[in-house]
């Protein structure tokens, strides 16, 4: 601050004194200027009354005299420029001056004229004056331009000190004055160098109560503020870090490149090596992951993993890969976050059950069959009307068991199959097919079963066998549990590349509390009626289990005692 003021004062004085003097010196002139013009109006009247007189010796003899008083040159002109009188020279061997400028200015008619030139006859520059006397005579009086230089360069020396004590005085003043800002302002600096450093307890000292003073006790307190901040979020860092590391599940977090910006301790316990810039598909090589993670969206996304010799086994992780969103449920392009769970002995138990199931089910379908068969076997025997009733009720309990059976069995065969064979299908002859099988069965219970089909319905890419079954399950569920009035179903077209498919009857319907439960294995919501009609349980979970294998989906609507409605959808090819 110092040095900027310091040049802009130099500048200054530089432009100050080139302009001091010349003003100095032109002031300094016209005061000489104007010295010499009252001498000469002093002696106008006696050189005026020796020129009546023609009194060449007296004008002489005045001349010297005067300029003895005054210390001036003096010379008297005549009109044609002959010089009659001087104090310095004899005027006879002096040239003619009517071609000096201030003598020519006078005789044409100036009242008082100057100028400043070189003197030939004295050899220095001179200061020139002049006046008009009676009869066109010229006066003029001179001095040397050294006289006058040298009093404009004292005038000037005498400026430059006063300018000098000024500018001593000033710094002096402004030094006192600026003392204590400029060392808050420097406090200020130190304090704001210590945080952008790291250390946010650094403090400005407060000198003053002016501006500075206050801009430093807000940048205290803004200093505490940060403190606290950074603290606020260190503790969260250090208690997220601790959750990370606690969690058991592997956590990752990439970028959209699958960079990996983050790994928690479980994810690196199971994949060594598994740090900050490496990729996730060094560790996780999976198509239907990598295709995941490239198409993953707002929505997340679910699969499995299963890697071989992983450890000297073969394990299987579950995924969901997400995307990040910023607090206003914005989702950030760039990072996703994947959990990872080992779910091998889940999957291990899994198939444990379905190897029961599978085993059970087969163990149970020949001694069904054979109870079966000796219970038609009995209805051809004469029997007793007690015995008779005996006999159906072993019927119909086997054909129940036997349904159980073959539903469990179907169930089965649609979890083991990892590859289902699929292909064009026109859904409105899949749904005709369906309608058609149950129609007598509808016919002798006095219902009618009417199908709404389209003709520019879309067509699916599926596999046929199953979406028959998903409709043989829904027809015969309609009719199991609509004593009268009709079942409808109808197809559409709809927005976003699906077809719909709604079954409607106008049954017993369902009770609300049990909506959310019926596509579970083995849950009825009326057992009684279940057990009567023959239902199994099972089949909306066959249903849910086809529709969830052809990314379709199913909603119900129902009230009970006024019917059900179920609603299937499936993409349809565009």
């Amino acid at each position: 601050m110092f040095a900027f003021f310091i040049i802009v004062s130099s500048l200054l004085a530089c432009v100050f004194f080139g302009a001091a003097r010349l003003y100095v010196k032109s002031l300094t002139q016209d005061f000489f200027s104007h010295e010499l013009k009252r001498n000469a109006a002093a002696i106008t009247p006696f050189i005026a009354e020796c020129i009546e007189k023609s009194n060449r010796a007296a004008l002489s003899a005045l001349v010297e005299e005067a300029a003895q008083n005054f210390n001036n040159r003096i010379t008297l002109i005549a009109p044609d420029g002959a010089v009659i009188a001087d104090s310095q020279n004899e005027s006879s061997s002096m040239s003619n001056h009517a071609g000096r400028d201030e003598v020519k200015a006078v005789l044409e008619g100036a009242p008082f004229a100057v100028s400043v030139r070189y003197s030939s006859t004295l050899g220095e520059n001179m200061l020139y004056a002049a006046v008009p006397v009676s009869k066109n005579f010229v006066l003029r009086l001179s001095m040397p331009l050294k006289s006058v230089n040298f009093l404009a360069r004292q005038t000037l020396k005498n400026i430059f000190i006063i300018f000098l004590a000024s500018i001593a005085v000033s710094f002096l003043a402004i030094y006192f004055i600026s003392r204590k800002p400029v060392l808050g302002i420097v406090s200020l600096s130190a304090a704001a160098s210590k945080i952008a450093n790291g250390d946010f307890k650094a403090k400005a000292e407060v000198l003053s109560s002016d501006e500075i003073g206050a801009l430093a006790v807000s940048f205290n307190k803004m200093s505490d503020e940060i403190d606290a901040l950074f603290k606020g979020i260190n503790d969260s860092k250090n208690t997220l870090d601790k959750v990370l590391a606690s969690v058991s599940d592997g956590i990752l977090l990439t970028d959209k490149n699958g960079k990996i910006i983050l790994a928690n301790g479980a994810f690196q316990k199971n994949f060594r090596g598994a740090a900050k810039g490496r990729y996730v598909w060094e560790f996780l090589r999976d198509k239907n992951f990598e295709d995941a993670l490239k198409n993953a969206s707002s929505q997340e996304l679910y699969g499995e993993i299963e890697i071989e010799n992983f450890g000297a086994k073969n394990v299987v992780f579950s995924y969901t890969i997400s995307k990040i969103k910023s607090e206003n449920n914005i989702v950030v392009e760039d990072s996703f976050v994947i959990l990872l769970k080992d779910i091998t002995k889940i999957k291990q138990l899994d198939n444990l059950k379905k190897e029961f199931v599978v085993n059970a089910s087969h163990e149970l379908k020949t001694p069904v069959t054979s109870i079966a068969g000796f219970a038609e076997l009995l209805e051809t025997k004469n029997l007793t009307k007690e015995d008779a009733r005996y006999v159906e009720i072993i019927k119909k309990q086997s054909e129940r068991l036997t349904n159980i059976v073959n539903d469990l069995l179907s169930l089965s065969a649609l979890e083991s199959v990892k590859e289902i064979v699929q292909k064009e299908i026109d859904i409105a002859n899949v749904i005709n097919d369906a309608a058609n099988f149950y129609k007598k069965k509808a016919a002798q219970k006095g219902l009618q079963i009417e199908v709404f089909t389209p003709e520019n319905l879309k067509k699916i890419y599926a596999n046929e066998f199953n979406i028959e079954q998903l409709f043989i399950n829904l027809i015969d569920n309609a009719v199991r549990y609509t004593d009268r009035g009709n079942i409808s179903i109808r197809a559409k077209n709809i927005d976003g590349g699906f077809v719909e498919i709604s079954v409607s009857d106008t049954g017993i319907g369902i009770p609300q509390r049990c909506l959310e439960r019926i596509f579970e294995r083995f849950y009825v919501a009326d057992k009684a009626r279940s057990k009567k009609s023959g239902g199994t349980g099972l089949g909306l979970a066959i249903v849910k289990h086809i529709l969830n294998a052809n990314n379709g989906s199913i909603s119900v609507e129902s009230k009970e005692g006024a019917g059900s409605t179920f609603t299937v959808r499936l993409p349809a090819i565009i």
